[in-house]
């Protein structure tokens, strides 16, 4: 059984309607071998998301999955925890949501890829996916590590991310402590004791 990510059910549909094609429909291959997508332990579930600005976590276990388009889902009691998110972080989800759209409705690689922007967008799009609550203590303590990770990689690898997001770069992997992290073109994977974490960043070239 298969089970889809809808981006119409957010929010913000009203927003990216006029994408909504774009990021759905199949694109010419742009290196992108990792798709927004979870993998249970059970073969017979599948779970999907869209081809850009989506996140999709699954736990170590592999009996549940999460999946967010653009940071939507944030759970803002865990965002409190993790990061003492002021009351207005809701609101950075969707202005950096809306600028992503913004830049992907005119085709702009290389503002989609600066490395400032992916530094504010990416933990953003991740967070959705894996900011979901309740949790319980050792789970929270195992999110913030996780959270760590992925902030300390961008404040360390930006450049390098862009570089291979618009192809200046070959793909690469590297380990921060305990989690991994493997990047494409248009894609980042973290593998850490928490679970599998796949962020569809920027889809195919059109």
């Amino acid at each position: 059984m298969k089970t889809a990510f809808s981006a119409q059910r957010t929010g913000l549909s009203f927003l990216f309607l006029g994408c909504s094609l774009a990021l759905v429909q199949p694109a010419p291959a742009f290196g992108q071998e990792k798709q927004c997508e979870c993998k249970f332990a059970d073969p017979k579930w599948e779970a999907f998301g869209t081809k850009a600005a989506c996140s999709a976590f699954v736990r170590r276990a592999r009996t549940s999955c999460e999946i967010s388009f653009g940071g939507l889902g944030t759970d803002p009691n865990v965002a409190r925890s993790v990061l003492g998110a002021p009351p207005d972080y809701q609101t950075k989800i969707i202005d950096i949501l809306r600028t992503y759209l913004e830049l992907l409705e005119k085709n702009d690689r290389g503002a989609l890829a600066n490395p400032q922007f992916l530094s504010a967008a990416l933990p953003i799009f991740m967070r959705g996916a894996y900011f979901r609550g309740p949790q319980d203590s050792a789970t929270l303590a195992g999110t913030k590590r996780m959270d760590a990770a992925i902030t300390g990689f961008l404040d360390k690898y930006a450049t390098d991310v862009s570089q291979v997001f618009v192809g200046k770069k070959d793909s690469f992997s590297t380990n921060m402590g305990e989690t991994k992290f493997e990047v494409g073109k248009g894609y980042v994977v973290v593998n850490d004791p928490a679970g599998e974490l796949i962020t569809s960043y920027m889809p195919g070239e059109q």
